[in-house]
């Protein structure tokens, strides 16, 4: 019986996101603006940073995928997110602590 119940749950969960799964793209779009808008403010980095300049480059990403009308290429813009997102985490995470 839990299991069954279980299954129900996974399924409902994966429906919703099918549904409604695209809106944390923009939901991180935004949160990634609002750090690059942040940055010059809390951190004294530049604006023009290659770093934040390749932030752009994520929300750009993030977008694109949102409104693209093919699940085909919403699961090919995240996976190309997600890429980014690592890439970023190794280049920029370093540059900090030195």
């Amino acid at each position: 019986m839990v299991f069954a119940f279980q299954i129900q749950f996974l399924w409902a969960a994966f429906e919703f996101f099918l549904r409604d799964g695209r809106w944390a793209l923009m939901a991180i779009a935004f949160i990634q603006l609002w750090s690059l808008l942040l940055n010059p403010i809390l951190f004294d980095v530049r604006f023009l940073h290659p770093w934040n300049l390749f932030g752009l480059l994520g929300i750009a990403i993030l977008v694109t995928t949102f409104f693209s009308k093919s699940k085909r290429w919403w699961a090919i813009g995240t996976l190309v997110y997600a890429i980014y997102d690592i890439v970023m985490i190794i280049m920029v995470s370093p540059d900090q602590y030195q």
